[in-house]
């Protein structure tokens, strides 16, 4: 099976993390059930559930070609239990801590802080967008920046099929947008909206590590990743919208949608729910001129 570059990164970093760190001066034939199940044990009980499967799972399949290769005759995790974990991470943002953040960017990162917000795109997703997927009203989806290896190609596809498509932009942010364009000059369509010092996508990672978190850590507003801004989205939009205009603009994979999202055009719903989200937050903040006058420089 060939895994994808982020998949490995993945793995390797759970392996190094959880596994390597506490065995890896031990031999393959000194590793006994009891050391592994306590040490799952403690695992389980300081981080989360998704962590303690995958150091189960890992490590189980990395013993199992152990004794595929003769190197052991008996996989000491074959029968782990996982043990009592911790509650998943469910954060999202209030709005006094959405509007902490609106208020202390400007220029590109506050548009790339709304953007992530009211459009609830990945971080791959959004550092991916070129100006000529940008549409009046709507954002086109179709393409993300991957983690690859230096030197191979980092633009890829999406998570999922049904994660290409169309997101609708509130016409705060279409205002907003469309006045960066102007301010940057992008020599072409094809430039990317964010690119970094060197024309390439930002690294979304690096983004987040050196400059969102500790901002927001700054103001008062711990544990910022992109996952809670798109959480954030799904939680305060309720009472705004349906279930269906959530998936639509969320291009969620879900059983429940009978069509591909990138095949359709953006419901009149949808573009209502997200309008009555964004009035609400303009509010907050002040009127849509005067936020967009001062924010975007």
């Amino acid at each position: 099976m060939k895994w994808s570059e982020a998949t490995r990164s993945a793995v390797e970093s759970v392996m190094k993390t959880h596994f390597v760190s506490v065995f890896g001066n031990s031999k393959l034939g000194d590793l006994k059930r009891l050391d592994l199940q306590k040490h799952l044990y403690g695992i389980a009980a300081k981080w989360s559930e998704s962590v303690a499967k995958k150091v189960k799972v890992y490590v189980k399949a990395a013993l199992d070609e152990a004794v595929e290769q003769d190197f052991i005759s008996k996989n000491p995790a074959r029968k782990l239990e996982l043990g009592e974990t911790q509650e998943p991470n469910k954060r999202n943002l209030t709005p006094d801590e959405l509007c902490k953040l609106f208020g202390a960017l400007t220029g590109e990162d506050h548009l790339i802080l709304r953007l992530f917000f009211m459009t609830a795109l990945r971080p791959g997703e959004e550092f991916a967008l070129r100006w000529n997927d940008f549409n009046c009203d709507t954002l086109r989806i179709e393409r993300a920046v991957k983690r690859v290896k230096r030197g191979q190609n980092k633009i890829g596809k999406p998570k999922t099929k049904k994660s290409v498509g169309k997101v609708y932009l509130p016409q705060s942010l279409q205002l907003e947008l469309a006045h960066w364009k102007e301010v940057v000059q992008p020599k072409s369509n094809d430039a990317y909206i964010f690119p970094s010092y060197h024309g390439t996508p930002k690294d979304a990672h690096n983004y987040l590590r050196r400059h969102l978190k500790p901002l927001a850590e700054k103001l008062g507003v711990p544990g910022l990743t992109f996952q809670s801004l798109r959480r954030s989205f799904a939680t305060l939009i309720q009472g705004k919208a349906t279930p269906k205009d959530v998936q639509t603009q969320m291009r969620h994979k879900d059983a429940l949608m009978a069509l591909n999202v990138y095949t359709q055009p953006i419901p009149e719903s949808v573009k209502r729910s997200v309008e009555a989200l964004d009035y609400e937050f303009q509010t907050i903040l002040g009127t849509i001129g005067q936020e967009s006058k001062g924010s975007v420089q």
